[in-house]
């Protein structure tokens, strides 16, 4: 008799409990993945930090920011000039911990999502770096956006340069152009 009883009683208390909180699971899942970095910056100062604008056209911008990532250790994942969307990601590092859920591995990697738009004097270079993270298990996948200054600072200086670059070809190859017709040889086209 008491055999049933048991179930029976158990049954009773667990249906009148009540699910915990949505604050009570975050922070038991805070404690499981890690918690979320709060954003510190505001839309607009995000948006200021990610972003720059270029006297160069849109195609001379993608060029450059492809080489600036690949420059910076990213891979080229997804590329299209039409839209100005480039996807890259860098290499992965696995950290190996033992937690609740016992050995768990989780691959954190560097993810640059790049929006190039063409403006009416040049365009506009959007970068946002995020680090993508990826958990054996059932919890804590995600990415997290990178919010230091100094990466952004460092890839815009990168990208700078790279556009300076360009445009110093361009003007090379112009003058060689400008020299070789007023020898009366037409020559070779300079590739812009």
């Amino acid at each position: 008799m008491i055999r049933f009883l048991l179930p029976i009683s158990t049954l009773a208390l667990t249906g009148c409990a009540t699910l915990p909180s949505v604050s009570a699971v975050n922070t038991i899942a805070d404690g499981l993945v890690g918690a979320a970095v709060p954003s510190t910056l505001s839309p607009v100062d995000l948006r200021n930090l990610q972003l720059r604008r270029y006297q160069v056209t849109k195609e001379v911008a993608f060029a450059a920011t492809m080489a600036a990532l690949m420059d910076a250790g990213y891979r080229i994942q997804n590329a299209d000039i039409s839209t100005g969307l480039i996807i890259a990601g860098a290499s992965s590092a696995d950290k190996v911990q033992l937690d609740l859920r016992g050995l768990v591995v989780t691959r954190e990697a560097p993810i640059a999502s790049v929006f190039i738009e063409e403006l009416s004097d040049g365009s506009s270079v959007r970068t946002s770096f995020a680090l993508g993270r990826a958990t054996t298990g059932i919890a804590g996948n995600g990415e997290r956006i990178v919010q230091d200054p100094k990466l952004y600072a460092s890839f815009f200086t990168r990208l700078d340069s790279e556009i300076a670059e360009r445009h110093a070809q361009k003007i090379e190859n112009a003058s060689e152009f400008d020299a070789s017709s007023e020898a009366g040889d037409i020559g070779e086209l300079p590739k812009l």
